[in-house]
């Protein structure tokens, strides 16, 4: 059940981030916008999906950002943030994940716990700590739920794999 909602999910995403790409690209296409200013709206548009869909797709997207025989340079501009702009989930999450993960609250483990996090990436953030002989630590906290979207996501690949596998070429 949670790979069709989650499939169904990723359709209705894709769906309509197509529609819109295709009613931009081609006001700029009839516009007479340059091809890099179309392509780079692919790859805005594309960063956008992927965020949306969440860690899997980001760095899906951060593969293909690499990938000069896929994308143009415009579009693998936009897709490259991605690997350093991902932004940050709150700290509340990011104490749930501590305490089940570790059994008490950051406050009980550390010293201190700096709750906004140093740096945010697809699949953790990092968060600084002191702990109690004063050594300063990094705290990396996993976005939560992201190892279950990780499974389910790859499993609706494959699956969608192999549909796309029974088309011709």
């Amino acid at each position: 059940m949670r790979l069709l909602r989650r499939s169904l999910s990723i359709s209705l995403l894709v769906t309509g981030y197509l529609l819109a790409l295709g009613v931009r690209w081609l006001a700029l296409r009839l516009g007479g916008g340059p091809p890099a200013r179309r392509q780079a709206l692919v790859g805005r548009s594309l960063a956008g999906l992927c965020r949306r869909l969440g860690a899997t797709f980001v760095k899906l997207a951060q593969v293909l950002a690499t990938r000069a025989d896929l994308l143009a340079d415009p579009a693998r501009a936009e897709l490259s943030k991605l690997h350093d702009q991902v932004g940050p989930f709150p700290y509340r999450l990011a104490r749930e994940t501590i305490v089940t993960e570790l059994g008490r609250p950051p406050e009980r483990l550390f010293a201190q716990f700096d709750p906004y996090p140093v740096a945010s990436a697809s699949i953790a953030q990092v968060h600084r700590a002191t702990l109690d002989d004063g050594r300063e630590v990094a705290v990396k906290v996993l976005r939560p739920r992201v190892e279950e979207l990780v499974d389910i996501d790859l499993r609706v690949m494959r699956v969608s794999a192999r549909i796309l596998g029974w088309l011709p070429p």
